[in-house]
C-alpha cells in the first residue's frame, strides 16, 4: 500500500486502542471490511517504521536505508519510508534476525545487553508472520465471496492486535517510547534535564549528556525506571521532523 507516514506520533498503546476499534468493528454482521483492513495496514506499517529505525540506530548505529542497501534488501534507489506493509514486515524480520545472530559488533552487543535478552523480538516473530500471512490472503484473493474476505479481514486485525501487543510486551516490549522534547535545562555544572511529552499528554523528565533537540520527536528505551537516567534515545528523523505547535 505504502501509505503517507502520519506526522503525528502515536503510542503503541495508542496502536494497539485502534485496533481494538477496528476490531470491535468488523464484529458487525455485514460489516465494510475494505476500510478497515486499510486503516490496520496503515497502523502496521507505522509500527514497522518506527522499529526499523530505532533497530537500525540502536543496534546498529545507521540510517536504515543505509543498512539494509548494504545489506542488498533495498535497491540503491529504494527508501524504507516507501516501501508496502509486506516488504516493512520483511525488513523488520531481516533486521530483528540479524541483531539475533550477530555476535561481535560492538554496538549490537551493548543493544541486547540493554534489552537484557539476546533477541530483540523473541516471541514477536511468529506473530509478525501470522500478520504478513493474513494480509497477504486478504488482498490476493479480492474475487473471494463478501462472508470470506469479512472473515479474512479479522482474522487479519486479529493478528495486527497480537502482533502490537506482542511489541508492546505489557509496557515493557520493544517498542519505543515515543516523545516529543518540550524543554531543555543545562545546569552550571553542565548537567541536561529534557522535560519531554509523550502523545497521551504524559511528562516524562529525561538525565542525558546527549544533546536533543527542543521540538522533535525521540524514540526512547528506558534502562532505568521509574527515573529516566541516559535512556537509549534515536531521533524519529523523517518520520516526524516537524515541530507541532
Amino acid at each position: 500500500m505504502g501509505f503517507p507516514i502520519a506526522r503525528s506520533f502515536k503510542g503503541i498503546g495508542s496502536i494497539i486502542l485502534e485496533l481494538r476499534n477496528i476490531q470491535n468493528e468488523l464484529l458487525v454482521p455485514h460489516a465494510a471490511y475494505d476500510g478497515g483492513v486499510t486503516r490496520g495496514a496503515r497502523l502496521l506499517e507505522y509500527i514497522c517504521h518506527v522499529l526499523i529505525r530505532f533497530l537500525s540506530h540502536a543496534a546498529f548505529d545507521q540510517a536504515p536505508d543505509i543498512l539494509l542497501r548494504s545489506a542488498g534488501r533495498l535497491a540503491s534507489d529504494e527508501e524504507v519510508r516507501q516501501c508496502t506493509l509486506g516488504k516493512l514486515l520483511e525488513l523488520l524480520q531481516y533486521v530483528a534476525d540479524r541483531i539475533q545472530e550477530d555476535k561481535e559488533t560492538i554496538s549490537v552487543q551493548r543493544f541486547k545487553s540493554g534489552l537484557e535478552r539476546s533477541a530483540p523480538l523473541p516471541r514477536d516473530m511468529q506473530q509478525l508472520a501470522a500478520v504478513r500471512n493474513s494480509f497477504t490472503h486478504y488482498k490476493d484473493e479480492p474475487s473471494a465471496s463478501g462472508a470470506e474476505r469479512l472473515a479474512r479481514a479479522r482474522r487479519f486485525v486479529r493478528d495486527a492486535v497480537s502482533f502490537a501487543s506482542a511489541v508492546n510486551g505489557s509496557g515493557s516490549g520493544l517498542f519505543p517510547i515515543i516523545v516529543r522534547v518540550h524543554t531543555i535545562t543545562i545546569d552550571q555544572w553542565g548537567r541536561r534535564t529534557v522535560v519531554a511529552y509523550r502523545d497521551d499528554g504524559q511528562r516524562e523528565t529525561i538525565f542525558t549528556d546527549q544533546e536533543l533537540v527542543a521540538g522533535l520527536v525521540y524514540f526512547m528505551h528506558p534502562t532505568t525506571n521509574p527515573l529516566r537516567v541516559d535512556p537509549l534515545l534515536v531521533a524519529a528523523g523523517k518520520i516526524f521532523d516537524e515541530p507541532h505547535n
